[in-house]
């Protein structure tokens, strides 16, 4: 049972609203050895960031876009091309070219996704399970370089149902340690013990996201929209 909390204490709301996730997956580098701004580095991540960012606003973002280190046992083959994971649509995009990220980043930004356009270009599978991103960004902030390593470590002991990532920075270092929970966009944060790994882990199985005290919010919830949903479980928490 969902122990009750006061809304004083919610970090609910402290999600950006967004449209969609877009996350590369980076299988040369390690979140300790990312730049502190991947965005302005020679990363594939920032010729993203320029097509993206002209359309992106604080108080809404139509693509978010992060890099992510994936397992081991998922760790795509070296290729010229690269790979990305598309939430909520729950795929994965793969062989893409470099030269293909403007019309990859275009056809993302839209509210509805071309499908069929896509597989013009790259190659376009669902996914199956939940995709978890840890923030371990290491030269970002030194909270998620401590708390993240700590909690990808109790995820891949605890839930191996689950498929984890070492993900970039995606917002709130001061809830770390952060963690999505794919494909549904269930933000967390405060994740500093494996009774909370817990907590959330039966949340998503159970399908009852909404954690007090470790809920931040939604993928496409604007953060009033956040907040009204934290107080509806609340109040019906403590009914």
């Amino acid at each position: 049972m969902l122990r009750c909390a006061s809304t004083r204490f919610s970090i609910a709301g402290s999600v950006q609203k967004h449209r969609r996730h877009l996350i590369l997956l980076e299988s040369k580098l390690s979140a300790e050895a990312w730049p502190k701004r991947i965005e302005q580095s020679q990363h594939i991540l920032a010729d993203y960031h320029k097509v993206i960012e002209p359309f992106n606003s604080k108080e809404f973002a139509k693509l978010v876009v992060s890099v992510a280190h994936p397992g081991a046992t998922n760790t795509p083959h070296e290729k010229p091309t690269h790979e990305a994971l598309v939430f909520p649509e729950n795929i994965r995009l793969s062989d893409i070219a470099p030269a293909e990220v403007p019309f990859v980043a275009n056809a993302l930004l839209e509210e509805k996704v071309d499908i069929e356009s896509l597989k013009q270009i790259v190659t376009v599978t669902p996914l199956s399970g939940n995709h978890v991103f840890v923030c371990a960004h290491a030269n970002r902030d030194f909270r998620c370089a401590c708390a993240g390593p700590k909690l990808i470590e109790w995820m891949e002991s605890d839930t191996p149902d689950w498929n984890v990532y070492a993900c970039s920075h995606f917002g709130g270092h001061r809830y770390a340690g952060n963690c999505i929970v794919q494909p549904d966009g269930e933000w967390y944060g405060h994740v500093n013990s494996r009774e909370a790994l817990q907590q959330i882990h039966k949340a998503i199985k159970d399908k009852k996201p909404i954690v007090p005290d470790l809920w931040r919010g939604r993928i496409g919830l604007s953060k009033d929209d956040q907040l009204e949903a934290y107080n509806n479980e609340i109040s019906s928490c403590e009914q």
